[in-house]
């Protein structure tokens, strides 16, 4: 009931007790809920907040957590995308900001309405921007790595977007729209960490990008599968792409010789998926194949898989 001003000076300053007391998490999260019930309460703190030069990062990861657990009018989400677009907030909060982009740009209900879709990409592409660094390790797991990682949320974001945008409009399969194709393109055409995960995200997304415009998916997406062009990035994408990946009949076409490129790689790159990978060589051949014994389809992964691949794939055909 006590107004932001009130309690300014407590909330920057509060360290807590050292043993057994108040905290300052326990105080950050009881923001972060009093943002999220009162959007007026919390707007007047983000005032109060913006003109503040002393330690008030961790508050604003609390506005910031409550927004995203919000149920956001338009007119709220106005307000927010204009007040984070600020080149300190940026810098300071990558990962809050892109985080709540990703869920605001998911919702249908709630979320950032489709006309404010350019308020929250202008608001990404300044995030992008601040976004530097290489992968220090590799991870087991591209597509977790990716969905903890900024560059991830915003490529999320961005396909979010366009699949929104593209539903209201009633627009057709043909091409892809800007400004995500320019977007997706950046991301393709990255080096930095923030874009090797966003390319996974991609590569898992290839059976939407592929339905919305087959030739730049042709040129763009698909070959990030190539394990000819480069071993590393292809391992990133058959990791997005067994994840999350669907099929259609003419994406088939394209990914069965990359099917039997991977076949060699069962053992080794692809180890931490085989099982997955299994069970869509397992579909492919029951339902996409008209004879896959009367080809090297089914020749070439006997000849490179090991035993427990071909029980894996016994068990996947008796269910």
């Amino acid at each position: 009931k006590k107004q932001p001003e009130h309690w300014l000076e407590y909330f920057v300053t509060f360290k807590g007790e050292e043993f057994r007391g108040p905290d300052r998490p326990g105080l950050l999260q009881n923001i972060g809920n009093a943002v999220q019930q009162d959007f007026n309460w919390g707007k007047g703190l983000t005032g109060l907040l913006i003109d503040q030069v002393g330690p008030t990062s961790d508050l604003w990861e609390s506005v910031i957590k409550g927004w995203k657990a919000a149920k956001l009018s338009g007119e709220q989400w106005g307000y927010i995308l204009s007040i984070l677009d600020d080149d300190r907030l940026v810098a300071e909060h990558s990962q809050s900001i892109s985080d709540l982009l990703q869920h605001g740009g998911e919702k249908e209900e709630k979320g950032i309405p489709v006309r404010l879709l350019d308020k929250g990409d202008s608001l990404a592409q300044k995030v992008w921007a601040t976004l530097e660094g290489q992968i220090d390790t590799e991870p087991n797991d591209w597509l977790g790595r990716a969905f903890s990682h900024p560059g991830g949320k915003l490529a999320m974001f961005w396909i979010h977007a366009l699949s929104r945008t593209r539903k209201e409009t009633e627009q057709e399969e043909g091409e892809l729209i800007q400004p995500y194709k320019e977007r997706f393109e950046t991301i393709i055409s990255g080096t930095n960490e923030a874009a090797i995960l966003g390319r996974v995200i991609l590569s898992s997304q290839l059976g939407f990008l592929f339905a919305v415009d087959q030739e730049w998916a042709k040129k763009n997406i698909i070959p990030l599968l190539d394990w000819d062009r480069d071993a590393q990035q292809a391992r990133q994408a058959w990791d997005g792409w067994l994840s999350w990946g669907s099929l259609s009949e003419p994406l088939l076409g394209e990914l069965i010789p990359l099917f039997k490129k991977s076949f060699r790689h069962i053992s080794s790159d692809l180890k931490e998926q085989r099982r997955r990978f299994v069970e869509w060589v397992v579909v492919i051949s029951l339902f996409w194949i008209d004879n896959p014994l009367g080809n090297e389809w089914m020749h070439d992964f006997l000849k490179f898989s090991m035993a427990q691949d071909r029980i894996d794939f016994a068990s996947q055909v008796g269910s």
